[in-house]
């Protein structure tokens, strides 16, 4: 495991926080970050596509896919699901980062 995040960001830099997205959902939380700062059409639009139109992470799954969406109950179980859940928590539960939890994926 990595250290959670509270514990690795100085203190200093945690009223710069205002958005927490998710991987998973990449497309959708750039999207909304980008509009937030204005920045969207900007960066977010002309990524390739059939006429040049195909929004940032917006491409169809790749052709590498190696399926391990699938398995992944198979090896992430309940005792390490609680494990993560414990450790990173306080990531989660931070009075400092309230606001961007209300934004994106992660909101709460």
């Amino acid at each position: 495991f990595r250290a959670p995040q509270h514990k690795r960001m100085d203190d200093h830099f945690w009223h710069q926080m205002d958005f927490v997205g998710a991987f998973d959902n990449v497309h959708n939380d750039t999207k909304v970050l980008l509009e937030m700062i204005g920045a969207w059409d900007e960066f977010g639009t002309g990524w390739g596509g059939d006429n040049g139109d195909e929004e940032i992470f917006g491409a169809t799954k790749t052709q590498h896919a190696t399926g391990s969406t699938s398995r992944f109950d198979e090896f992430f179980t309940k005792s390490i699901e609680e494990a993560v859940e414990e450790r990173y928590a306080a990531d989660y539960h931070n009075e400092k980062i309230a606001k961007a939890l209300k934004i994106g994926t992660w909101a709460v």
